[in-house]
């Protein structure tokens, strides 16, 4: 089952320009950019973790489930050097 991730909507460029649009903001510059995160180890992938919309749900498991949580993220992405950061940007002004 997945869940609601209210970032999702606007996660390309034609989810930020609908949103957008519904807000009456029709004069927007969009752009995509892709990009690389650097992990210097697997404890920074935890770091962007909990600094990202999962901290809600991270911060509802109690100590032990936490702790598995952790330890099953670092385990699986121990070989990994950089993460995807793609981003989309959007300039407009609302008149």
């Amino acid at each position: 089952m997945k869940g609601f991730n209210p970032w999702e909507r606007i996660s390309t460029p034609a989810g930020l320009r609908e949103m957008l649009v519904e807000a009456e903001i029709s004069n927007a510059d969009i752009v995509e950019e892709a990009g690389n995160h650097p992990l210097a180890s697997p404890e920074d992938w935890w770091l962007v973790a909990m600094g990202s919309g999962y901290r809600g749900a991270l911060d509802q498991l109690d100590a032990a489930s936490l702790a598995r949580v952790h330890e099953k993220n670092l385990a699986a992405i121990a070989e990994c050097k950089a993460i995807a950061a793609n981003v989309v940007y959007g300039v407009a002004t609302k008149r």
